[in-house]
């Protein structure tokens, strides 16, 4: 279990450098804080 699924309006995030995303299969680098969900509009895996 090193993910798991919730459905949530705001994810904090709490990493020390940037991270590699993949939004539409699309690979990005991204140094986030915070992400506001629209809800029903995107799944987040951690």
């Amino acid at each position: 279990p090193l993910a798991s699924r919730r459905a949530v309006r705001h994810v904090e995030f709490n990493v020390a450098e940037p991270v590699d995303i993949m939004i539409d299969g699309e690979v990005s680098r991204l140094e986030c804080r915070s992400l506001d969900v629209i809800p029903a509009a995107v799944d987040v895996f951690l």
